[in-house]
């Protein structure tokens, strides 16, 4: 998961990394303007925004639709108001600790996903309870490792959408992660194995060139 981190202090940013690491991999800046231009260019999972509220409205401006969760430690419900009216998607308030921010990130992105995470995701034979993090193939429990269930939860969040090795690789471990160069194709090809040859379907199709996509 690739995030912006857009901070006012220096203070604030080694505050902010320190709640951060894997599976985060993220770009810090200081400046609104700068931050609005790496928001057009790259693609990022969501900006995490630190008392800036010109810097949402500006990427609204922009047409951006990356999630926004701003922080900050005022708690009137008429800021609060403002923020959503910027076009913040969520706030949190400090201080905090940084299972809640991973919690606060990790939600925001399966919402602008717009994945059922509270129901049952169900593809020809596969069933995935992502509330509960357990995987069924034709009503018999799979066990998936971690990281495989990283990148199957990953894929699907992204539905039909082509991800490179290097965002899954981001997303999955972060970008200062030290592993094989092929843990990715390693990984999708022990999710073929353990969810597409009991179902005999293909959901994770190779896209040459470029990447992964689950289909569905």
């Amino acid at each position: 998961m690739k995030i912006l981190v857009l901070e006012n202090s220096a203070r604030d940013v080694e505050k902010m990394l320190s709640e951060l690491g894997d599976p985060f991999a993220y770009d810090v800046v200081y400046d609104g303007s700068e931050a609005v231009y790496l928001s057009e260019f790259n693609d990022y999972d969501a900006l995490v925004v630190s008392s800036d509220i010109d810097f949402c409205k500006e990427v609204r401006k922009e047409k951006i639709i990356t999630p926004i969760l701003f922080i900050s430690a005022i708690k009137e419900i008429n800021y609060l108001a403002t923020l959503i009216e910027s076009g913040v998607d969520d706030y949190l308030l400090e201080p905090f600790v940084g299972t809640e921010f991973c919690a606060k990130i990790k939600s925001l992105v399966r919402r602008f996903r717009e994945l059922p995470y509270s129901n049952i995701f169900r593809r020809g034979g596969l069933t995935i309870d992502f509330k509960g993090e357990s995987v069924m193939v034709k009503g018999k429990p799979i066990n998936l490792k971690k990281r495989e269930y990283e990148v199957l939860e990953y894929l699907i969040l992204n539905k039909n959408r082509v991800l490179s090795k290097d965002r899954i690789f981001a997303h999955v471990w972060g970008e200062s992660s030290i592993v094989l160069s092929n843990t990715v194709e390693v990984h999708i090809k022990r999710l073929r194995d353990k969810i597409e040859k009991p179902c005999n379907k293909t959901f994770i199709e190779t896209i040459r060139g470029q990447g992964y996509k689950f289909v569905g």
